[in-house]
């Protein structure tokens, strides 16, 4: 009986720690901070699972985003081009159960780190739809 009660409560506290971590799904302000420079980017992001798939878009570009969430844990990675040089930017974060994520951001080749914070989009309302003059015909 001891057994059983101890594999209940340890049951139910890792059903709480997987409740913390927010649903990824959905688009995503994120901003970057990395060697005195900001930036903002948007993102759409899919999770199945612990995997992580979507884009994330800049006012230059659009880049592929693959990662995962594996516990409390999320990174995320895309490559893309600074000065015509390749690089892959990776973030890293821990899920604390908000809906804001905060985390680090690393840019390789050129070993630089930096800051970012995500925070989910607001809902785009519906365009409204327009009556009709009225007395038409």
């Amino acid at each position: 009986m001891k057994t059983l009660l101890i594999a209940a409560l340890f049951l139910m506290g890792a059903g709480a720690a997987m409740a913390a971590a927010p649903a990824l799904t959905g688009n995503w302000n994120v901003h970057i901070s990395v060697a005195g420079t900001d930036m903002d980017l948007t993102c759409a992001w899919t999770q199945n699972d612990t995997k992580i798939t979507g884009s994330c878009t800049d006012p230059q570009h659009t880049v592929q985003v693959t990662g995962s969430v594996v516990d409390n844990k999320f990174t995320w990675t895309y490559n893309s081009e600074y000065n015509g040089d390749p690089i892959t930017v990776t973030y890293a974060a821990t899920l604390d159960g908000s809906k804001n994520i905060a985390g680090t951001v690393d840019v390789e080749p050129y070993a630089v780190t930096g800051d970012f914070t995500a925070t989910p989009a607001p809902a785009v309302a519906p365009a409204a739809a327009h009556d009709a003059p009225a007395g038409g015909a």
